[in-house]
Order: structure tokens, then sequence, then C-alpha cells
């Protein structure tokens, strides 16, 4: 361990040695490593760690059933043999960091269960084999910052739970293949900062309930499909600033409960369509700063208690339709601020409502009015400022809001 100035080792007999756990970490100046023999070795935590070998043997590992960190930060490491890993249950960063690797060789994961951080940050890799993952669970960050891989291949993922960050920063994926994740229960930031990626297919992940920043940050995305998702329910910051996606047509599922800044700054996007969802429970942020947006349909939102900031900055909405709503919904802060092209708005039950802080302010061209009851109101600073054609609040009280 640590022996930096080892530059070779020798071939020794080692039968009856059990572990090897850190054994060659951290020597740096190793070249080359030897083809030697580990029979009763099972487990390979962080043995060959920082090492700056240019290859490695082809070493038998068919007893082996865990590499946690084996080659970790191996930086000039090329290439890799096909090693026997059929038996390996754990991959856990076994490969994390090893930047110079190319290409990898189609090893066997059918053991696999743990794919955390696997190949993670592998910077030079070009090329990926389509593995068969057959028991593999968790993918959290199994490839993140792979940014040179411009294509994945359609692996085989049939028990796959968790790809939370899996594709995290993989900049040169321009595509994604159509691979199924009927299984995956969470998504969060699976494919989050992909600014090559141009489309999006739709994929099986109807199990998944969890799609938090999935593809947030995915700037070049300008075809997105309508990915089977039905048992969806946290799409907060899902496709932010996702600038050139001009239209969104895929279905959310009635079981959505959050879209928080799902879609703020799509500056792209033109339209949206009419969405009718039970389950939803708050609005924040959703479609902030679209300045794209002309026109969005009607929505049905029972159980909203907030719409703060929903349409803000959406400088290009002319219309607002009506919204089902219900006594519940308490927040219209700054809902629709600098909609400065916003001529009406449709009916909304705010019985119940207390913050009207700028919901209008800076809606220059708001005409009208109608069914906005502010008689619960607990602040209204700046409600209807900079509104400069306003003309006809629907009520006495409410024209005495005007700033």
């Amino acid at each position: 361990y640590g022996c930096i100035g080892l530059t070779s080792f020798p071939v020794i007999v080692i039968p009856n040695v059990t572990n090897v756990g850190g054994t060659w970490q951290g020597c740096s100046g190793l070249t080359a490593f030897p083809l030697l023999a580990f029979p009763s070795v099972t487990t390979f935590n962080n043995t060959w760690t920082s090492c700056d070998f240019a290859s490695f043997p082809l070493i038998d590992f068919s007893n082996a059933t865990s590499l946690p960190f084996t080659w970790a930060y191996c930086n000039l490491l090329t290439s890799f043999p096909a090693i026997d890993t059929s038996s390996v249950t754990s991959f856990e960063s076994t490969w994390s960091g090893c930047s110079g690797l190319t290409d990898f060789p189609s090893i066997n994961v059918a053991s696999g269960v743990t794919f955390t951080s696997t190949w993670s940050n592998c910077t030079g890799l070009l090329s990926f084999p389509a593995l068969t993952f057959t028991l593999g669970e968790n993918f959290t960050n199994c490839w993140y910052n792979c940014d040179s891989l411009t294509s994945f291949p359609s692996v085989s993922m049939p028990a796959a739970l968790n790809i939370e960050s899996a594709w995290e920063l993989c900049e040169g994926l321009t595509s994604f293949p159509a691979i199924s994740l009927s299984t995956v229960t969470s998504a969060l930031e699976a494919w989050i900062t992909c600014t090559g990626l141009l489309s999006f297919p739709a994929i099986n992940l109807s199990s998944c309930t969890n799609f938090y920043g999935a593809w947030d940050g995915c700037t070049s995305l300008v075809t997105f499909g309508d990915v089977t998702w039905s048992a969806g329910e946290n799409f907060s910051y899902a496709w932010r600033d996702n600038t050139a996606l001009a239209n969104f047509n895929a279905t959310l599922p009635s079981t959505t409960t959050n879209l928080s800044y799902s879609f703020n700054n799509c500056v792209a996007l033109t339209s949206f369509d009419a969405l009718s969802l039970s389950s939803l429970t708050t609005l924040l942020g959703t479609w902030q700063g679209c300045t794209g947006l002309v026109s969005v349909g009607a929505l049905n939102i029972p159980i909203v208690t907030s719409l703060s900031s929903t349409y803000s900055g959406c400088s290009s909405l002319v219309h607002m339709p009506d919204m089902t709503t219900s006594t519940s919904l308490a927040n219209l802060q700054a809902t629709w601020l600098n909609c400065t092209s916003l001529e009406s708005v449709g009916s909304i039950t705010t019985t119940n409502a207390t913050i009207f802080i700028n919901t209008f302010n800076g809606c220059s061209s708001l005409l009208c009015i109608t069914n906005l009851d502010t008689r619960n109101y607990s602040n209204t600073s700046g409600l209807f400022a900079g509104c400069t054609v306003l003309a006809a609040p629907d009520s006495t009280e409410q024209a005495a809001l005007l700033l």
C-alpha cells in the first residue's frame, strides 16, 4: 500500500491468501503487473486503486464475488482484458475514474446486483458494449461523466430499480436507445446535463415514481417521446433549462403530484396542452421564464395549493384560460409576474387564497380580470403594479388594489 517507488512486482505463489484489500493501492510507480493467481480470494477491495500501469494481465477472477474500487483511478489504463466476472455480485466503483480507458470488453455481469459508480468519470470512454445486467438493481452514478460517449448501446437491465444520476454529465450523447426500464422506481437526475442529447425515446418507465431533475439541463433536447410513466409522481425540475425543446407532446400521468420548476426556462416552448391532474399539489415556478410560450391549455388542478411564480416571466403569453381549482388554493405570489403580453385571465377559484404579492405585477397589456376573489387576502403588495391598461377589475375592492 502506498509504495510509490515500487516499479515492478515479482511472480509469487499465494495459494492461501484470502484478503488482498488495498495491497497495491497507491503504488503509482508500478508500470506493469504480473500474472498472479488468487485461488482463495473473493473480494478485491481497493486492490489496485490509483496504480499507474497502462495495461493489466488476464488474471483468473472466477472466484471473485466483489470488486469494490478494485481498479479505481488507474488513469493510465487504456484498455482492459475480458476477465471472468461471472460470479461477481458487486461492481461498486470498480473502474471509477479510469479516465484513460477508450473502450471496454464485453464481460459477464450476469450475477452483478450493484453497479454504483462502476464506470463513473471514465472520461476517455468512446464506446461501451451491450452488456446484459440480468440481476442488476442499483445503477446510481454508473456512467456518470462519461462525457466522450456519443452513443449508448441497448443494454439489458430487466431488474434495474435505481438509475439516479446514471448518465449524468454524459455530454457527448446525442441519442439514447429505447431500452426497457420498466422495473425502475427512481430516475432522479438520471440524464441531467446531457447537453448533447437531441432526442429521447418513448421508453418504458412504468414503475418509476421519482423523475426529479431527470432531464434537467439537456439544453439540446428537441424532441421528447411519449414515455410510459404511469406511476410517476415527482417531476420537479425534470425539464428545466431544456432551451431547445419547442414541443412537449408526452402525456403526464394522473399520479403526478409535483411539477415545481418542471419546465423552468424552456424558452423555445410556444404552447402547452391542457392538463387534468387530480393528484397535483403544486405548480411552483413550473413555466417560469418560458419567454416563447404564447398559449396554454386549461388546467384542471383541484387540490393545488400554490401557483407561486407558475408563469412568471412568460412574456409572450396572451391569454390564460379557465382554471379548475378549489378552495385549497392559497398562494398566488408572482403567478403572472412580468407577463407583459397577457391580456386576459379566465376564471379561477381564489376564495381562500391569502397571498397575492406581485400576482400581476408588470402585466402591462392586461385588459380585464374576472372572478378573482381577494376577500381573504393577507398581502397584496404589488398585485396590479404596472398594469397600465387594466380598466375593469371585477369588483370595487380589486379596483382599490390597483397601484
